[in-house]
Order: C-alpha cells, then structure tokens, then sequence
C-alpha cells in the first residue's frame, strides 16, 4: 500500500512540472533565454523591455510558468 501512495505522489509531482503543448512555445523560450542573457550581460533596460514581450506572449498563452520567471 506504501508503494502505491509513493507511485501516485511521484506521479502527480511529475504531471505538475510538464508544461502543457500549447506552453512549449519556442518563441517564448528564446524570448527568455535572451532575457537572462541580458541580465546576465547587465543590459537592464532591454532586458526589461524584451521581459514584457514574456510576460505579452505568456499571458496570450495562458503559460503560467513564463509568467512566474
């Protein structure tokens, strides 16, 4: 019984963390990645500019997870 309840946890934990199809936007994951290499490049002022484009596109979507970063 033990290992059923640890099989359905395990399960429901990695259904919560796959993004659903219509998340799995390449357009959005660029838009991203090119965010964090702004910041990372500390280029502020477009890395806040394309971060609104994220959050545009993320709320177009309904992609939560875009919206969280």
């Amino acid at each position: 019984m033990l290992y059923l309840v640890l099989f359905l946890f395990a399960f429901n934990l990695s259904a919560q963390t796959e993004k659903p199809d219509y998340c799995n936007s390449v357009e959005l994951e660029n838009l991203y990645t090119d965010v964090i290499n702004l910041i990372n490049a500390r280029d502020y002022d477009l890395a806040i500019e394309k971060s609104l484009k994220v959050i545009e596109k993320a709320e177009e979507k309904q992609c939560f997870e875009y919206l969280f970063y």
